[in-house]
């Protein structure tokens, strides 16, 4: 599973969020849901990349945002939200799996990873990158890439 350390210059992601346990499907109703919205954002082409971002959450409730990449001047839908991740360094990490196994990944790279090569977390977004490598949410051959943010 690939790993490196990048820094990415900002960008901006439009989408829809969600606050809660995180439990039950709600993440992936999320999805669906925003996959059938997305045509509100009124695209010249299909989005190539989506992103799962891990907004910086109070301890024990998650607050999670399904998009995509936007110019900083595209209108938000009604209903949807904007948010303007900074630039800055990241661990990044291929994740090969289904999407039901993210969470022990994050758990791997926050537990082993970055105390075992001596980073430390930023208390910053956290993202996850799809493309054309992630198969679907139930393929376990999908590729995603996590970026975790680091000092």
């Amino acid at each position: 599973m690939p790993l490196s350390i990048t820094e990415l210059p900002a960008f901006t992601v439009v989408g829809l969020e969600y606050t809660g346990d995180g439990q039950s499907g709600s993440i992936a109703q999320l999805w669906h849901n925003f996959t059938h919205r997305i045509t509100e954002l009124q695209l010249p082409n299909t989005p190539e990349q989506w992103f799962g971002l891990t907004l910086s959450p109070p301890p024990g409730v998650l607050r999670y945002m399904a998009g995509i990449k936007v110019n900083e001047s595209t209108p938000v839908p009604e209903g949807m939200r904007r948010c303007d991740v900074p630039a800055q360094k990241y661990l990044q990490f291929t994740h090969i799996g289904t999407a039901d196994t993210l969470p022990e990944t994050y758990e791997y790279l926050y537990t082993r990873v970055l105390p075992e090569r001596g980073l430390e977390p930023k208390n910053a977004i956290s993202f996850e990158r799809y493309d054309e490598r992630s198969k679907g949410p139930d393929d376990s051959s999908s590729e995603i890439n996590v970026y975790i943010p680091i000092y």
